[in-house]
């Protein structure tokens, strides 16, 4: 019976007639699905569903896990590693010092007839307690393929600069019009505070057309995560983790390590602005899950009337400090389905 349920549930979401026009009204309960591989998915920093092969997650590591991304089932099941070229095999080989610090993946079209993984190297904390310093950033453009060899070469890698200078970020969203977007994560240890995040794009001819040429992100505007969390709201609960943009292009998500907010912003809109004082309800809703000890990854599913949100094992320093306990080291993947 176990088995039917979960055969039941595999293929529910790529069955239905999904109306992409048709943002979710109630969200359900979440329901752990799997759990990660940690062998080889040890700090998983970002997930996101393919649109083209159902049943497919893709998945990164943190910084420290080489030039790799992940492909696994819905349930974390079937690992398959992938190298990408044009990096060192291990950590120890990278130059000065430098390693690709992979904080998000996501999955959207990279010409009329072909998807892409986009890969943000866009980390920026060697240490938690540093200043961003990096002078560019760079995000990998990889053609999806239905089997990928065990080495794969970017379509793209697009050297990417900050119009304000350097930032944190751990979530980077593709728009279903190409469009790429990235938040930043905020934050004063010293205040023991989080900060609005912001927003930048970068238009799809930046990346098709790049010639080489280093590529200056758009500024869009603020969001005051922390406030929209409610006054409550701690350190971790506005720190954002992960970003993911909805099928039709209505809607998105943002992760933080405290809970997560869906906003019902259309972020192709003409000379796109983000309102001054978000309203709930109207602009956002936050979202009941249950707070995974280091959640870094979000991923609608096709359709978008499902998503998956999942935790990296993180240290056990870490787990103290967010209440959770030191030796609970399961990388859980849970879902969330559209009630109504």
């Amino acid at each position: 019976m176990k088995d039917i349920f979960f055969a039941v549930l595999l293929i529910i979401p790529f069955s239905m007639d999904v109306s992409f026009g048709a943002t979710c009204q109630q969200w359900g309960p979440g329901t752990p699905i799997g759990r990660l591989d940690t062998s080889k998915i040890s700090e998983a920093s970002g997930l996101s569903a393919s649109q083209r092969f159902p049943n497919r997650l893709y998945h990164i590591n943190d910084s420290g896990g080489g030039a790799y991304f992940y492909l696994t089932d819905l349930y974390g099941n079937n690992t398959q590693s992938v190298r990408i070229a044009g990096f060192p095999n291990s950590d120890a080989d990278f130059e000065d010092g430098y390693y690709p610090d992979f904080e998000d993946i996501g999955v959207g079209p990279c010409d009329t007839h072909s998807h892409c993984l986009f890969i943000g190297d866009i980390g920026d904390n060697s240490k938690f307690d540093e200043s961003p310093t990096r002078k560019n950033i760079v995000i990998l453009i990889i053609e999806e393929e239905k089997k990928f060899s065990k080495v794969v070469v970017p379509k793209h890698r697009i050297t990417v600069v900050y119009p304000d200078g350097p930032h944190n970020a751990e979530g980077l969203a593709v728009h279903p019009n190409g469009n790429l977007f990235i938040v930043t994560k905020e934050y004063d240890l010293l205040r023991w505070e989080s900060s609005s995040a912001k927003l930048f794009k970068l238009h799809r001819t930046q990346w098709e057309k790049n010639q080489n040429q280093v590529q200056s992100l758009t500024f869009v505007g603020e969001i005051d995560v922390p406030a929209l969390m409610g006054p409550d709201s701690d350190l971790w609960d506005g720190m954002v983790t992960a970003f993911d943009i909805a099928s039709d292009g209505n809607s998105f998500l943002l992760l933080t390590y405290g809970g997560a907010i869906e906003f019902f912003i259309d972020l192709s809109t003409p000379d796109l602005s983000l309102p001054q004082k978000f309203m709930e309800g109207r602009d956002y809703r936050l979202l009941d899950l249950k707070v995974l000890p280091q959640q870094e990854g979000i991923g609608y599913l096709p359709g978008s009337r499902s998503f998956i949100y999942g935790t990296e094992l993180g240290s056990r320093l870490f787990r103290l400090l967010r209440g959770h306990r030191a030796f609970d080291r399961k990388a859980t993947l849970i879902r969330v389905d559209c009630l109504k």
